[in-house]
Formats: structure tokens, C-alpha cells, sequence
């Protein structure tokens, strides 16, 4: 079982994210390139993919590659499509989660030789979709 390892966001804080295009800071501007960053109020923190036998499990290996405690540890299947929602219950439609990665970079990738593709945010390091090889089905990896 291979899952995605996010710290979640109310365990999470003095997050700041770079707001402009890289290429705007030459080496004559180092100065301003504090000026381009902003706060995130509600930040998860991505940690990685992890493999383990179930879900406990691989919280705790997460975990322990940061030195914290497994409950605040949230995993995300590659294979699922989850459903957010926001603090008053209203569903999020997929075009608003696409719609937040516009302008991002973006690149699909291979896992598991041919076993799972992903489509990734870079910028923000989450998968935006992934399908398994149907070859595969019901298969662990």
C-alpha cells in the first residue's frame, strides 16, 4: 500500500509561499526577493510517499521521518479522488481544485514502473489526479 504523507493544516504554521515568477529575481535584485513572499493561513505540509502494510503503519513511518506524532499525519490514496469540503459543508466542485493550480507547473508521472499515473501540481506538490494500470487490479504494490 503506498500512500501520500501530509502534515494537517491546524498542526502547521509560520508558512510563507514565494508569490511571483522565479525568473523575476536577477542577482542585482537578491534584496527584493523577501518582498515577494506571503503568508498561508491554513498550510498542509506535504512529506512524502511512504509504503507500508496499512495505514497505521504508514503513518507511523511518515511520522517518524519528521519526528512528530502519527495523529497528526493525513494520507492520501493515489487511486482515489477525494472529496474536500470546506468549514460550512459546502462541497468544493473539481473546476474550483483545477482552477486553483492555473498558471502552476504541472507534469505527469509514472509510478510503480507502469503500475499508477499521476498528474502533479509541482508548485504545490499535490497530486491533482492519478489512475492505476487496470492490468493491475486488485493487485498491492
Amino acid at each position: 500500500m503506498k500512500r501520500i504523507a501530509i502534515i494537517e493544516d491546524g498542526y502547521v504554521r509560520d508558512t510563507q509561499i514565494f508569490t511571483e515568477n522565479p525568473s523575476i529575481i536577477t542577482e542585482d535584485s537578491e534584496d527584493d526577493w523577501a518582498n515577494h513572499f506571503s503568508d498561508v493561513k491554513y498550510p498542509c505540509l506535504y512529506i512524502g510517499i511512504f509504503e507500508g502494510v496499512d495505514e497505521d503503519e504508514i503513518k507511523k513511518i511518515a511520522a517518524e521521518s519528521k519526528g512528530v506524532h502519527p495523529d497528526i499525519i493525513f494520507l492520501v490514496d493515489f487511486g482515489q479522488m477525494l472529496e474536500l469540503a470546506t468549514d460550512d459543508s459546502e462541497t468544493i466542485s473539481e473546476f474550483d481544485l483545477l482552477r486553483h493550480h492555473v498558471g502552476h507547473k504541472i507534469k505527469t508521472v509514472i509510478y510503480g514502473g507502469d503500475r499508477n499515473v499521476a498528474i502533479e501540481c509541482l508548485d504545490c506538490c499535490e497530486v491533482l489526479y492519478s489512475i492505476d494500470n487496470p492490468k493491475y487490479k486488485g493487485e498491492d504494490c
